[in-house]
């Protein structure tokens, strides 16, 4: 009676063990040899994640593709613009420039016009001489013309 609930013990252990052992997950594919052919073979739920690791790279894929057009038309845009910036540098240099000789021409035709008003005035002072000179003048001529 021992013995034979010692075996049925031991039936039933070897039974559990080997039953769990064909139920667990298998981690890795297995390597069969079928033939003279060597597969690598799958389970159900490896399978099932593979394909969903697989599609997850293809969309990676398309995304990557994706960012790198964005990627090239970003710096095309960096670019552009950066030109852009150096013609508006170029711009504002030229214009500094016209700027700086807008005021020496300015001060040039400032300094002409004080030189003219002054060429004017003493003109205008010979003018007054030349009249003042030409009434006393013809004073003296009138007065030793009346007097002879």
């Amino acid at each position: 009676m021992k013995s034979s609930r010692l075996l049925i013990s031991f039936l039933v252990l070897f039974v559990t063990f080997g039953a769990f052992s064909q139920v667990k997950p298998m981690e890795y594919p297995t390597v069969q040899v079928i033939g003279t052919d060597t597969v690598i073979t799958f389970t159900f739920t490896q399978g099932k994640k593979l394909a969903i690791l697989n599609e997850e790279r293809k969309r990676l894929e398309e995304l990557n593709k994706i960012i790198s057009t964005q990627s090239d038309k970003k710096d095309t845009i960096i670019k552009q613009q950066g030109d852009q910036i150096k013609l508006l540098y170029k711009m504002r240099d030229d214009y500094q420039v016209i700027i700086t000789e807008k005021d020496a021409i300015q001060q040039t035709c400032n300094d002409e016009k004080r030189i003219l008003k002054d060429e004017i005035g003493k003109k205008n002072r010979h003018k007054w001489y030349a009249i003042i000179g030409g009434v006393i003048g013809t004073g003296i001529m009138t007065y030793l013309y009346i007097t002879k």
